[in-house]
């Protein structure tokens, strides 16, 4: 049995603001577009030509850049044999239990940092999304045994 808790799928609202923000550049280039043609004001329509064109052209490769870095995969698994980081587009760790010293979940603000000390001296601090703060205390508490220390 294990708890699978995927931390890396929290970045929709920033994936939003993304598309939100040229939207908003588009509104406003075309209102300026708009005037310039019915005020003729040369300059008022090439500027918003330009910022038409613009976006036109930066925004999908802004949406696409965005999505790719905000929506990595992470997860969180504990279990029985243990617990692990596994992120495939970086840095994956795992312990089993038999190699872990002591756990702790240390919260700082909206910050929430899970800290893994191993017997052999290793050990990994790996910040986690605060909302997880329960789950992941529950599931330490049914697996990690003796060796958690609880939230700080």
């Amino acid at each position: 049995m294990t708890v699978e808790i995927n931390v890396g799928g929290r970045a929709h609202g920033r994936l939003v603001v993304a598309v939100l923000v040229p939207a908003l550049v588009v509104v406003v280039a075309l209102v300026m577009l708009v005037r310039g043609l019915f005020t003729g004001s040369r300059a008022e329509w090439l500027v918003g030509s330009a910022l038409c064109l613009g976006v036109v052209v930066v925004a999908p490769r802004l949406i696409q850049w965005v999505a790719q870095r905000l929506e990595r995969p992470q997860k969180l698994i504990i279990g029985s044999d243990g617990v692990r980081w596994d992120e495939p587009k970086g840095a994956s760790w795992a312990y089993r239990w038999a190699d872990v010293d002591r756990l702790v979940v240390v919260r700082n603000g909206s910050r929430v940092v899970l800290e893994v000390a191993a017997r052999d001296g290793r050990g990994q601090r790996q910040a986690v999304d605060g909302d997880f703060t329960t789950t992941i205390d529950l599931a330490l508490r049914q697996f990690a045994g003796d060796r958690y220390e609880g939230l700080r």
